[in-house]
């Protein structure tokens, strides 16, 4: 896993990991300060974009592209409509069978306690 927070900016980079084997999925999680538009990085699909009452970020935005081989996924990066304070944290998932199947239903479900 990566895992690091940026400076005030409007593009989001979490920084690359490297997988053990093929077909792992990425999962990127991305939070930040002002609820504006979020874009993903390339290649990925936006899972949730979730609004966080009394917190310090005020948005989490969970990201997944699955990798077809083992190695470095590369940094992946998502931008924002303005400028804000943010943090990240990237972790490649095992499947616990082989081949793409098994991602095909992933769920991703998130609570947040107001």
């Amino acid at each position: 896993h990566s895992n690091g927070s940026g400076t005030t900016n409007t593009s989001l980079t979490a920084t690359s990991i490297t997988t053990t084997r093929a077909n792992e999925l990425i999962v990127a999680a991305f939070l930040y300060q002002n609820n504006s538009a979020f874009t993903p990085p390339a290649g990925m699909l936006t899972k949730a974009t979730v609004s966080l009452p009394n917190s310090t970020f005020d948005t989490l935005a969970v990201c997944t592209v699955l990798q077809a081989a083992a190695g470095a996924s590369g940094n992946k990066v998502a931008t924002i409509g303005s400028t804000a304070t943010w943090g990240f944290v990237m972790l490649a998932l095992n499947p616990v069978i082989t081949g793409t199947a098994f991602w095909n239903n992933f769920v991703l479900s998130a609570e947040v306690d107001s």
